[in-house]
C-alpha cells in the first residue's frame, strides 16, 4: 500500500510517480460545479490512459488489471464524502494497492 503525496494548494497539479514498478503521470484538478477532484492518468511519455475519473472516497480511480499501460494494482480514494477542495492530501487520499492487497 502506498499513499500518494498530494497537496491541497491550487486547483490543478501534476506529478510523476512510480507505482508497482511503472511510472505514470497523475494530474488532479478541482471542478467547482460538482465540488469534486478529478484525476487524469498518463504513461510516463504522456500518452493519456484515463481521463476525468472523479475522486470518490471509497471508490476506485482504477481497478487491478484495468489497462496494461497502468500499474497492475488498484488506485483508490479514501476519506470523507462529501469533501472540500482543501481536503485533498489531508483527509482525502489516493492510495495505491498492489495486486491482491486490501485496505
Amino acid at each position: 500500500m502506498r499513499q500518494l503525496s498530494l497537496s491541497p494548494v491550487g486547483y490543478r497539479r501534476r506529478q510523476s510517480v512510480a507505482l508497482g514498478g511503472i511510472e505514470v503521470q497523475i494530474a488532479t484538478r478541482w471542478a467547482d460545479g460538482p465540488g469534486a477532484w478529478y484525476v487524469d492518468v498518463a504513461t510516463a511519455s504522456g500518452e493519456p490512459v484515463l481521463s476525468g475519473c472523479r475522486v470518490s472516497p471509497g471508490g476506485y480511480v482504477w481497478q487491478e488489471g484495468a489497462d496494461p499501460r497502468l500499474p497492475a494494482g488498484s488506485l483508490i480514494a479514501t476519506g470523507p464524502d462529501p469533501y472540500r477542495r482543501d481536503q485533498l492530501g489531508i483527509d482525502v487520499q489516493l492510495v495505491y494497492l498492489d495486486p491482491g492487497e486490501d485496505v
